[in-house]
């Protein structure tokens, strides 16, 4: 009996969500050698859902890079990737420099359920001109919750 037959015999299992990927955020680079795409992975053994970027060469069909983070958006000049991942607890904007492999932390972005919704993560976009990048942001967190301690210790 074969793999394939195997698998239409038997029931899915709850161990076999492990296994299921679902990619994402696919877009090409601007010399078209390139494609980032996002995949979603379960690890069950942390109790978590990760979000890995990958790097793809189109001409060879391989990978060339991956490393955990999420909503990846290629420079529109340049081999230069932003995206989102931690740095030190909070979630930041990041630069990949495709041509140097390197990674920047580039600037912190806080989320706000009061009133920018959950969305305020992940919106950001390169200017045209490839030299900027525009993002949405509210104050860190624990600057709010001092100046509560404050007031409620007066």
């Amino acid at each position: 009996m074969n793999d394939e037959q195997d698998l239409k015999m038997r029931p899915l299992k709850i161990e076999d969500l492990q296994d299921i990927a679902n990619l994402s955020a696919a877009a090409l680079s601007a010399d078209g050698k390139y494609i980032v795409h996002v995949t979603a992975k379960t690890i069950f053994s942390e109790n978590v859902q990760k979000d890995y970027i990958s790097v793809v060469e189109l001409t060879t069909k391989q990978e060339i890079k991956v490393w955990e983070g999420s909503s990846p958006q290629w420079s529109p000049v340049a081999n230069e990737i932003a995206y989102i991942s931690d740095y030190n607890g909070d979630n930041y904007i990041w630069i990949y420099f495709l041509d140097s492999d390197e990674k920047k932390p580039l600037v912190p972005v806080y989320e706000s359920h009061y009133f920018m919704g959950h969305l305020s993560l992940k919106n950001f976009a390169w200017s045209p001109d490839g030299l900027h990048i525009a993002y949405v942001s509210t104050q860190a967190f624990f600057k709010f919750r001092d100046t509560r301690k404050q007031c409620k210790s007066n």
